[in-house]
């Protein structure tokens, strides 16, 4: 539903703001805010709030414990689980790929409703690998810490990360690609 909201017009979207300086992004940013926020919040809020349910019932659930019979069953299942939402996500990114303001479609709009779905399957299969690494693995304390307080890292990922590749910091965003970004 909220994909149909991609098909209203909001202007012409070929050319985005020219963001030089801080405050020409600080400026882009107000005007953008409150269409930002409230996308993410009806968008990723509920899922957000049902990942951290499913996580506390787990966990009382004892999920976790290695003789847990949920557990057991999900680990014999991996490859399927994998597959499903590998799948899934597949669909979605070929969805968002034909997604365009130009030309909205309303099957890429449907096929956007592929990404929670496939989410749900994945982050099952990672849980799994997370898990089943955790208890085989010993790893250094630097990733301890940092899983201690990952929303600090959150955040200290998008202060570097802007300082890095906006046009108010270094501006290597233009000239980095899609590998420079995943590094």
């Amino acid at each position: 539903a909220l994909g149909s909201l991609y098909l209203i017009e909001f202007g012409d979207t070929s050319s985005g703001p020219s963001i030089v300086t801080f405050m020409d992004a600080v400026a882009y940013r107000q005007i953008d805010w409150p269409v930002t926020f409230s996308f993410v919040v009806l968008f990723n809020g509920p899922a957000a709030f049902a990942a951290f349910c499913l996580g506390l019932a787990g966990a009382r659930a004892g999920l976790l414990q290695k003789d847990n019979p949920h557990y057991l069953w999900l680990r014999r299942k991996i490859i399927p689980i994998t597959l499903a939402g590998l799948a899934l996500s597949l669909g979605y990114a070929i969805a968002e790929a034909n997604l365009t303001p130009e030309t909205p479609d309303w099957t890429a709009v449907a096929g956007m409703a592929l990404g929670p779905f496939g989410a749900l399957f994945l982050s099952t299969a990672y849980f799994v690998a997370i898990t089943e690494l955790a208890r085989t693995a010993s790893f250094p304390q630097a990733f301890v810490d940092t899983g201690k307080s990952s929303l600090t890292t959150y955040v200290l990922q998008g202060l570097v990360g802007g300082a890095l590749v906006s046009g108010y910091g270094l501006g290597l965003g233009a000239q980095m690609g899609s590998a420079g970004y995943l590094v």
